[in-house]
Order: structure tokens, then C-alpha cells, then sequence
């Protein structure tokens, strides 16, 4: 005797033909695909499934958000965050391109606070040579 599938049951593929599936047959004897009174049990695996992919997907181009460091706040943190980025690479914790895109950001952020602290040093020269124009009059 053969093991029983869908199929014997009345379980039908889309092109017509009887569902072969001997796996998570119900007590109706038909898979969960077939099956009407499992559809929330149906759809929750799905849902499960579709999760899952998304996770495997994520972890094959990028690090886990919970593996990642925090956003930078100092010119240390950016300097911290591209010696991670690059010993993900090294050990293949993450795609190149990530890699690339993420160096990019990270040296964007140095600039940018780079920047904003001559801003700042102008800014008080500025106001030096100001204080001291007015020390000759």
C-alpha cells in the first residue's frame, strides 16, 4: 500500500491534476495548500515564510540591524563604524556593495562634521578679528 496523498482525497493542482503532496495531510486527508478549514493555519505560515525569506534575503546582502553599530555622533564613531564595515567585509558578514555604499555614507558623515567644526572655528575668528578691530579705534 502507498502512502496516501491529496490527491485521493480531492485535492487539485491549478493545470487540473490530482495534488501528489503526502506531506501535512489533515484529517480530511488533504494537504494544508487544499485544505479550506486550515486557511488561518495556511496564511500563518505564510506569513511565517514570507518573514523568514525576507531575514535569509537581508542576511545575504546586508548585516542584522541588531549587528550593525549605532549612527555616528562623533568623527570616533565614524572612525569605529569603518573598521567594522571593513572587518564584515573581510569575514563575509556583508556584500561588497553594502560595504561600498555604507563607506560612502560613513565618509559623507565624517565630511559633513568636519565641516560643521570650521564652520564653528570661522565663525569665532570671525568674531576675534571683529573684537579686535574695534581694539584700534
Amino acid at each position: 500500500m502507498t502512502d496516501p496523498r491529496c490527491g485521493d482525497a480531492g485535492g487539485v493542482t491549478r493545470a487540473g491534476a490530482p495534488c501528489g503532496s503526502r506531506l501535512n495531510l489533515g484529517a480530511s486527508g488533504l494537504c494544508i495548500m487544499h485544505d479550506d478549514a486550515r486557511a488561518s493555519e495556511r496564511t500563518a505560515m505564510r506569513s511565517r515564510g514570507g518573514h523568514e525569506s525576507k531575514l535569509t534575503k537581508q542576511r545575504e546582502k546586508a548585516a542584522l540591524p541588531a549587528d550593525v553599530p549605532k549612527a555616528p555622533r562623533t568623527l570616533q564613531d565614524a572612525v569605529d563604524i569603518a573598521s567594522w564595515i571593513t572587518r564584515s567585509v573581510l569575514i563575509g558578514e556583508i556584500d561588497v556593495r553594502v560595504a561600498e555604499a555604507a563607506t560612502k555614507s560613513c565618509r559623507q558623515y565624517q565630511l559633513s562634521l568636519e565641516k560643521r567644526v570650521l564652520e564653528k572655528e570661522i565663525a569665532a575668528l570671525r568674531a576675534q578679528l571683529a573684537e579686535a578691530k574695534k581694539g584700534r579705534r
